[in-house]
């Protein structure tokens, strides 16, 4: 049986990662890295975390405002830290 290995992250049109600072990626960040961001406690992480199992990973950074105690205030205080 001949497997195909997985393909390994198609590089998004746009993205040329390793510009500036390290940004968490809020598709693949676990508790500990989601934690990192301002104003996201463990509380909120998990809540990320939960969305992300229900829905599907997130398509912009923008439906952070979707979680759980993300409001609009705090997601801008986020926008630059987060990627998808």
């Amino acid at each position: 049986g001949a497997s195909t290995g997985g393909t390994t992250g198609g590089g998004d049109p746009g993205s040329d990662g390793g510009t500036g600072e390290e940004k968490v990626d809020i598709n693949t960040a676990d508790l500990a890295g989601l934690t990192t961001l301002s104003g996201v406690g463990e509380k909120t992480a998990q809540a990320i975390i939960d969305w992300r199992e229900a829905n599907g990973p997130f398509t912009a950074p923008e439906q952070l405002m979707e979680v759980k105690g993300i409001g609009p205030a705090k997601f801008e205080a986020l926008r630059d830290a987060v990627s998808v």
